[in-house]
C-alpha cells in the first residue's frame, strides 16, 4: 500500500507548490491535493494547470479534491452577474485574470458575463476536471476533507457534503467529539488561526483524529506537506516558508 503526501490551500502560490513537490515520490506516495488551488496568489492558473498535468501524468496515484474556492470560481463562471460583487471579494480576481491572460483571442471582453463565457470556452477541459473534483478521499483509518464534516455519527459523516467544503470550528474544535472511526485530514482553516497566530506548523488535535494541514501559504505562511507512513501511522510534515514570512512569538 501506497503511503499518502497531502498538500492544501495553495491558492495560487506556484513556486511554493512546485518546491514542496520536489518532496513528492510518485513511485512510493499517492498525492492528495485538498483544495483550493485557485483564488488569490502569484499564479492561479498554472496552478490549477501544473496539478491537472500531473493527474494525467499519474492517474492512480495523484488525487485531487474540490475546495470551496474551486466552488466558487465554478459559480462564477456559471452566474457571473449574480456572483460580479462576491466573488472578487473571496480573491477571485486574480484567479480570472491569469485565465484572461491565457486566452487567444483577448477583443470584446468587457463584462463579467463575457469573461467567464471566453473562460468556458476556451477552457473546457480544464473546467470540466474542476467540475468533477470529488470531495474527500478516503484510505483505510485516514480521510482528505477540504474543510471537514459532521463528525456526529460514525455511519454518516459522508452524507455532510456542503460541510466538506465550508465547516470550521464546528468539526476542528477541541470541545467537538469525532464520533466516527476515522482520522481526518483537513484545510481551509489556517492553522495559523486555531493556533490564535502563533504558528503556521500542522495542526493535531487532542483527540488525534483531526489534522489541520492550511499553513496559509498566500497570507505569508508556510505551504505545509504532510506525509503519511499508512502502515506505521506515523507523520512526517514539511514546510515551505512565504518569502515574507514572520516568526510567531508568544507575546
Amino acid at each position: 500500500m501506497k503511503d499518502l503526501f497531502v498538500i492544501s490551500d495553495i491558492h495560487g502560490q506556484i513556486s511554493m507548490l512546485k518546491e514542496l513537490l520536489v518532496h513528492w515520490d510518485p513511485k512510493k506516495e499517492i498525492l492528495v491535493i485538498a483544495g483550493d488551488m485557485v483564488d488569490r496568489g502569484e499564479d492561479p492558473y498554472e496552478t490549477v494547470n501544473v496539478i491537472h498535468h500531473l493527474k494525467k501524468l499519474y492517474p492512480r496515484n495523484v488525487i485531487v479534491l474540490k475546495g470551496n474556492h474551486e466552488e466558487l470560481f465554478l459559480r462564477w463562471l456559471d452566474s457571473p452577474v449574480k456572483n460580479a460583487n462576491l466573488y472578487p471579494r473571496a480573491g477571485g480576481v486574480p484567479t480570472v485574470d491569469s485565465f484572461l491572460k491565457r486566452l487567444k483571442k483577448t477583443k470584446d471582453i468587457s463584462s463579467d458575463e463575457l469573461m467567464a463565457k471566453a473562460i468556458k470556452k476556451e477552457f473546457s477541459r480544464t473546467i470540466s476536471f474542476l467540475r468533477n473534483l470529488p470531495l474527500y478521499f478516503e484510505r483505510g483509518k485516514y480521510v482528505v476533507v477540504h474543510a471537514g464534516v459532521h463528525l456526529s455519527d460514525k455511519e454518516n459523516w459522508k452524507d455532510s457534503q456542503d460541510d466538506m467544503l465550508w465547516i470550521r470550528d464546528d468539526f476542528y474544535g477541541e470541545n467537538v467529539p469525532n464520533n466516527t472511526d476515522k482520522i481526518f485530514i483537513f484545510g481551509h482553516t489556517p492553522t495559523h488561526d486555531i493556533y490564535e497566530g502563533l504558528s503556521t506548523d500542522i495542526w493535531v488535535s487532542s483527540c488525534q483524529t483531526k489534522i489541520g494541514i492550511d499553513g496559509g501559504a498566500f497570507y505569508g505562511g508556510t505551504l505545509n506537506g504532510l506525509k503519511i507512513d499508512l502502515k506505521n501511522r506515523t507523520y512526517k510534515s514539511i514546510q515551505i516558508k512565504h518569502p515574507t514570512l514572520k516568526e510567531f512569538k508568544v507575546d
